[in-house]
């Protein structure tokens, strides 16, 4: 399953706003107020919401906002020398799972003390929610062409790149199509993935007052790989193999003035990382 909604806020502020340090400050707030998109809390449940935000953050600062300044400072140097392995490339992304599974592992006992005040309405209302959502992205994309899919999915690589490099050449846009061209479908495998994990979700909170409930829902959250199929997990695995492969002739292809530009981007959120973590 994607990430729980309450880190995933997390993450999308630390790196969806100019500034770190001032995304990270709001976090808090921005959690509390997409999780009432899901679910209407009462006064005493706000309350131990917002505690437990307050709690986490004040550990991902303290703990691992120093260890993504330091893969930063890495990635940085990885990027400026002439040639990068794709074992380096996926040593990164390996880095970053482990990351990952750190702050869910920090962040699921805080589920297990919350979800049990939930009230069967809430519950219901929850599980709608999260439902809904999934049910409109899947059926915009139900409702796009592979040709049309093949170009958006063109046009977002190529805006990507623009925004870290400044320019793509010719080069690199025959990179993002052949990259593109050879991954595998996954669209439906996910969505019956994803059913998969939304029952189970269903049936573990059925299962919030019960004794196994800390149990079944750390499985379900730290291990929902587990709920893939074969195939999906195959897919997947090959799909990330053509992205090593891509990432590391996208390296070889960049120009020194791409190359400058990316490095200064990485650079500066590394020092605000860094930053963020010595305050």
């Amino acid at each position: 399953m994607k990430k729980p909604w309450l880190l995933l806020l997390t993450v999308l502020m630390i790196g969806g706003c100019s500034s770190v340090k001032m995304g990270y400050y709001f976090a808090d707030w921005a959690i509390g107020w997409k999780l009432s998109d899901y679910v209407k809390l009462n006064k005493e449940q706000k309350a131990e919401l917002n505690q437990e935000i307050e709690t986490f953050l004040a550990w991902h600062k303290q703990t691992e906002m120093a260890q993504y300044a330091d893969q930063l400072a890495r990635l940085s140097s990885d990027i400026a020398a002439d040639s990068v392995t794709q074992e380096q490339i996926q040593a990164h992304f390996d880095e970053l799972g482990g990351h990952w599974k750190a702050s869910l592992a920090h962040i699921t006992p805080a589920l297990v003390r919350l979800m049990p005040s939930l009230s069967d309405k809430q519950v219901s209302e929850l599980l709608e929610n999260i439902r809904e959502e999934s049910a409109e992205r899947a059926e915009e994309r139900a409702e796009q062409t592979d040709e049309e899919r093949l170009e958006a999915n063109q046009k977002r690589w190529k805006k990507n790149l623009k925004k870290y490099l400044g320019s793509v050449s010719s080069e690199q846009q025959i990179l993002i199509d052949e990259y593109l061209s050879k991954r595998l479908r996954t669209f439906d495998l996910w969505n019956r993935y994803q059913e998969a994990w939304y029952q189970e979700f269903e049936h573990v909170l059925a299962q919030r007052n019960q004794p196994e409930f800390a149990n079944e829902l750390k499985q379900l959250l730290e291990n929902p790989e587990s709920l893939r199929s074969p195939e999906l997990q195959q897919n997947l695995t090959q799909n990330r193999q053509h992205l090593l492969a891509f990432m590391q002739q996208l390296h070889q292809s960049l120009s020194a003035k791409q190359k400058a530009k990316l490095l200064k981007r990485v650079d500066k959120l590394q020092r605000d990382v860094a930053d963020l973590a010595s305050d």
